[in-house]
């Protein structure tokens, strides 16, 4: 979806004046200066830093510039005068640096030379799937991040960070999301999953302390997000996935747990919840019919009484935040062609005029919130999936030559490739400007003249695995996906009408995985069976079900391409097991068995496939850039080759044996927050 650094960012980054290929001293210095601001959120020795570059390298105007404006923004975040009289020092002194001079006047609040007055401000980088929601004060914010189990608690003012333990047991696997600051500040609730909810999701609260013990809240679901608190303190706002895959916005109690549900729908996520500052109003944003990608924002009164529509499709409209003042819903839109970022008035819960739009071409970002400053904060992912092939000597069993980009569009956010029987096409999937987090476009590619088709359907949860796989005539496409009440099914792509229909629902909530027989007869994928995940033979024609009987929970198959046998990934007491079959189920066996946890065969969708003579199985060794290869018949695995250092999702071996073609995914994406000063006049901030 965020196929590049947007061109905000670039701005930005230009106007720092440091490229990364500069090896320079002062260069060095001055980026290590801004990771000590912006990553390690070490206000006091940044603006250290800064000063010793200031001393160091007087004769170098640009970074001299650079670092007193770094410097002067560290001293605004900690809300010292200071910043003010260093700014008026840069635009005095400085006439010669536009760039520097520029963001000076902005942060004085005089308009620049060009452009709109905003100056975005890198705050911190973090991982994919980060949570940040800014307390009600606009000093602080809570954040849940993957690469920690704890909560924390960033405050702007000071550039410090508290941690909150959410677990004593770091081992345990148990970690937070979606954390929310108290109005008074004292406490932070969070959804929680742990050995103790089966890895459910609950809500939990906790006193602001490092070592505080926090307390269960209501019952577990299979997911929640906690979005914000009352006025009161009485109750914390939550989306609830409920059963039969229907969302719930509600009030939980923080003290029995009660749920009071505001509404429900049936399949549309509404992903973050955005409460006025009065505590009386809800936005949110939801997808308007399934599969397409235009949404609409809605306000909800905090007691059901009503609900209005203030930014209509068609077009893509997400990602609502209040005005400090909430006189003011700010969003993301694409109404004029490409997303900006626009405001619409707002009265008593409904629009009180028409959205205009405040800045044009802001990249594909999701907005977080204002601060106490009225600066905007925001999220800028950066995609890590990419689709690359090498060459392959499938009888050998060694790959050569260098790895090799397959596409050029929307770079870090394609995944999932699968080549076509006459190797001529690439079927893909890609998150575009947009997409929801879970799902994706399908995309044909043309592998001689660089066209492509976008299926216009998103497929759900096939950001979450789901390749395609393509029927042998050529001509259509099964993509695994999940319906409206969340189970897997497998959808037909015919790539000449383009009708799309459903040929199998599983009725199940099991990986988005599949395989399909050389004749196109028959597709394996993953159902529930009495007591684990099975691998299920599906006939095409009539939707009858043949269990294929085997231990473990099954992760991902392929079939021969001679049509007599499927493998899989299985596992089982602690065991990871790739198993081989009959193509009718019978005679499984295993031909990899292993307890240690860096050779585990990859488990994800792709993660298999065979050689075209069907002697052999090629497989990923879990978050590895390896490929390896085992006889059907069992026996040691060898190496093929190194694809990549990156860990690789799926691999795909071409008809003929000569390539491999696979996608990557470089250790997950990071997550830049930003801030954008100037978005709204001061009278609304």
């Amino acid at each position: 979806m965020r196929r590049t650094v947007t061109a905000l960012v670039m701005v930005v980054l230009l106007a720092g004046g440091v490229i990364a290929q500069q090896k320079r001293p002062q260069d060095v210095d001055l980026q290590a200066a801004i990771r000590t601001e912006t990553v390690d959120g070490d206000l006091n020795g940044a603006i250290k830093q800064y000063g010793a570059i200031v001393s160091k390298y007087k004769a170098d105007r640009a970074v001299t510039a650079m670092a007193l404006v770094h410097m002067a923004e560290c001293y605004q975040k900690m809300g010292d005068a200071q910043a003010r009289k260093i700014y008026e020092q840069v635009v005095r002194e400085f006439g010669d640096q536009r760039d520097a001079v520029e963001q000076a006047r902005a942060r004085l609040g005089e308009p620049r030379s060009t452009g709109t007055g905003m100056v975005a401000r890198q705050l911190w980088t973090t991982t994919f799937y980060s949570q940040v929601t800014i307390a009600n004060d606009g000093r602080s914010a809570a954040v849940a991040e993957p690469s920690s189990r704890d909560v924390q608690i960033r405050h702007f003012t000071t550039g410090q960070t508290t941690r909150l333990k959410v677990t004593p047991n770091p081992a345990s696997g148990a970690y937070a999301e979606w954390p929310v600051l108290s109005p008074d500040l004292k406490q932070v609730a969070y959804a929680y999953a742990g050995p103790e909810t089966k890895f459910g999701y609950q809500v939990r609260i906790a006193a602001t302390q490092p070592d505080a013990k926090a307390r269960p809240v209501g019952n577990t679901s299979s997911y929640l997000y906690v979005m914000g608190w009352s006025p009161d303190g009485r109750s914390v706002l939550v989306t609830i996935l409920a059963e039969g895959n229907n969302f719930q916005i509600a009030w939980m109690s923080t003290t029995d747990g009660a749920v009071r549900t505001l509404k429900s729908l049936d399949w549309q996520d509404p992903e973050r919840l955005a409460l006025s500052p009065d505590g009386k109003f809800i936005a949110y944003a939801v997808m308007v019919e399934q599969g397409k990608p235009d949404r609409e924002i809605r306000i909800l009164a905090s007691d059901a009484s009503s609900e209005s529509v203030v930014a209509r499709a068609p077009g893509i409209n997400a990602s609502p935040v209040w005005s400090r003042d909430g006189s003011r819903l700010v969003f993301m839109s694409d109404r004029s062609g490409t997303f900006g970022i626009w405001s619409v008035p707002v009265r008593n819960g409904r629009g009180d005029g028409s959205p205009t739009r405040l800045k044009a071409d802001a990249g594909d970002i999701a907005l977080i919130g204002f601060d106490a400053t009225g600066s905007l904060l925001y999220e800028h992912t950066v995609g890590t999936r990419d689709v690359f092939a090498m060459d392959l000597d499938s009888q050998a069993g060694k790959i050569h030559g260098d790895a090799v980009r397959l596409l050029d569009t929307f770079l870090g956010w394609n995944w999932n490739p699968a080549a076509s029987p006459d190797g001529k096409s690439l079927a893909y999937l890609s998150r575009r400007n947009g997409t929801p987090n879970y799902w994706a476009n399908l995309v044909v590619r043309s592998l001689e003249t660089g066209a492509e088709r976008v299926i216009p359907t998103l497929f759900r949860a096939a950001g979450a695995g789901g390749t395609p796989v393509w029927l042998p005539d050529g001509q259509s496409i099964i993509q695994p996906a999940r319906n409206a009440q969340g189970h897997t099914i497998l959808c037909k792509i015919d790539l000449k009408s383009g009708e799309i229909s459903t040929a199998i629902n599983t009725a199940s909530q099991t990986p988005v995985t599949a395989a399909i027989s050389p004749d196109g007869r028959t597709v394996y994928a993953l159902a529930s069976g009495a007591e684990h995940v099975l691998v299920a033979a599906y006939d095409l024609a009539s939707g009858r079900r043949t269990d294929v009987s085997h231990a473990g929970n099954a992760k991902s198959v392929a079939a021969s391409p001679d049509g007599r046998s499927i493998a899989f990934v299985a596992w089982e007491s602690a065991r990871w097991h790739i198993y081989a079959a009959d193509a009718d189920g019978r005679n499984v066996h295993a031909i990899v068995t292993t307890e240690r946890p860096d050779e585990r065969p990859s488990g994800l969708a792709g993660g298999l496939s065979w050689s075209p003579d069907s002697r052999f199985v090629f497989f990923l060794q879990q978050d590895q850039g390896s490929l390896w290869r085992v006889a059907a018949s069992g026996g040691a695995a060898a190496l093929v080759g190194e694809l990549t250092k990156d860990p690789v999702r799926t691999i795909d071996v071409t008809r003929d044996g000569r390539r491999v073609i696979f996608s990557t995914d470089r250790k997950g994406d990071s997550v830049e927050v930003w801030a954008l000063d100037n978005v709204l006049p001061s009278s609304v901030r």
